[in-house]
């Protein structure tokens, strides 16, 4: 089945366009960030967070600076400064959190406990805690949700056992509101699933967006469109007669990154894809780091090109974090 599978595929994309320029102009953000412009009218904004000294040991609440790009005008504004840290967005694009350490990021992994959220509607930042470093974080509803996994929390939770052990895991919520942390009252899987939007990745005509391959959905070279999910399309679809090819990335060596699918535009039309390449050779030997580009498909035709490259992590002592791409 396999086999069929990918003679299919491989048929497919003989009539595959590879071409990923097509850019019309462009314009330079901030020093190492260019985004490029081109005919598709887009709307909404990037939202993404500026680590000002990259690869720096310690951490402030002024550490980093929270951007938005105007994606039809290219034009970006600081909205507020921050510690530096994971950067999580709301899909409106109106609040933010940033997970973090405190001082020394020597402290490690695990210490990342503090939570700095900003909220638009309030027009302020407030910062606090949580019991263990979060597995997976994420907004919605007007509040930043954080699910924990852990032993002996001081609080009660739910319970899972896995492999014969009893591991505590909770799904708590921060109300910046009323500048409270609670347990939630809904389930995890209430907002993570394959129909929950912003976080699946059905486009706008009812198409799932997936790459194929080994690391499917999430990564490959091998963009495709299906009225199935990635995992139904294997079981259901084995000789890929539904499947519509939307583009094919050229192939990467073995140390050269790979191409991830993150997220789908606001009005589902667009697919979102980056590719981190590692900083090699000359002066670079001894700092950590990566060169971004982020590529937008058309759900429908396919077409690609580039929409924005990110090289401060080479060209500067800054950093960029994933942008985020919201309403």
């Amino acid at each position: 089945m396999k086999v069929i599978q990918s003679i299919a595929y491989l048929l497919l994309f003989l009539f595959l366009v590879v071409d990923t320029s097509s850019a019309d102009s462009s314009t330079n953000i901030m020093r190492g960030v260019t985004y490029y412009f081109g005919t598709e009218n887009l709307g909404g904004k990037l939202v993404f967070l500026v680590e000002h000294e990259y690869n720096s040991m310690t951490n402030s609440k002024t550490a980093a600076t929270i951007y938005e790009l105007d994606l039809l005008r290219g034009q970006e504004r600081p909205i507020t400064d921050c510690p530096n840290g994971q950067f999580i967005s709301s899909s409106s694009g109106k609040m933010f959190a940033v997970v973090y350490m405190v001082g020394d990021s020597a402290a490690g992994y695990g210490s990342d406990t503090n939570v700095f959220v900003y909220s638009e509607a309030l027009g302020l930042g407030r910062t606090t805690n949580i019991e263990c470093s979060p597995q997976d974080c994420f907004i919605a509803d007007g509040y930043v949700y954080f699910q924990l996994e852990g032993y002996n929390f001081p609080s009660d939770g739910h319970y899972l056992s896995r492999s014969n052990r009893l591991t505590e895991t909770k799904l708590v919520l921060y109300d910046v509101t009323n500048n409270q942390v609670r347990i939630a009252d809904v389930p995890y899987s209430h907002f993570r699933n394959q129909e929950t939007e912003p976080y699946s990745f059905k486009a706008f005509n009812g198409q799932y967006i997936f790459f194929k391959g080994r690391n499917a959905p999430i990564e490959g070279t091998v963009l495709l469109s299906s009225p199935l999910d990635s995992i139904e399309s294997e079981i259901d679809d084995p000789k890929g007669e539904k499947v519509k090819g939307l583009h094919r990335f050229p192939m990467l060596g073995p140390y050269s990154g790979a191409y991830e699918l993150l997220q789908l535009s606001p009005d589902r039309h667009y697919a979102l894809v980056r590719i981190l390449k590692p900083l090699t050779g000359k002066g670079f030997s001894d700092r950590s780091g990566s060169n971004k580009t982020y590529y937008l498909v058309d759900t429908s035709t396919g077409k690609t090109r580039v929409l924005l490259e990110d090289k401060s992590e080479a060209d500067t002592k800054s950093s960029v974090s994933k942008v985020w791409w919201v309403q």
